[in-house]
């Protein structure tokens, strides 16, 4: 992986490199690996100290980060719903996901399909799950 990389006043990974992390947390999932848990911290810290808000590098993160299945990434994927709630459907979905990989039940149980493009229905789980 090439690591961080400047983009404007921001430091961040660079798509492939988002690509290759979730590769890694996928094989690495339940098994502990110190490279994995610097990455997943240094993801989240691109998403944190980002000056930019970038949306569509927010959503690719949560989806890398989701594929660690990690409980502990609870509480900054919930802070993060409630961000993304007012802005960025497809960071919502994949928010929804990396929360159900961590052990959530964020999808109400009537629902028989689930996908990005369904905004509304995605928002109305996400609220149900934020108020629950």
């Amino acid at each position: 992986m090439g690591g961080w990389i400047a983009e404007g006043d921001t430091m961040r990974y660079g798509e492939e490199d988002v690509r290759e992390a979730a590769f890694l947390f996928e094989e690495t999932r339940g098994n502990g690996s110190a490279e994995a848990d610097r990455l997943a911290r240094e993801l989240v810290a691109s998403v944190m100290e980002d000056p930019e808000d970038d949306p569509g590098y927010h959503g690719s993160v949560y989806w890398a980060l989701g594929k660690r299945g990690d409980p502990a990434l609870v509480p900054f994927f919930r802070e993060r719903l409630e961000v993304e709630l007012a802005r960025n459907g497809e960071a919502v979905y994949q928010l929804l996901i990396a929360l159900e990989d961590a052990g959530e039940a964020v999808f109400s149980p009537a629902r028989l399909s689930r996908s990005v493009l369904d905004h509304e229905m995605n928002r109305a789980d996400a609220l149900g799950y934020l108020r629950g």
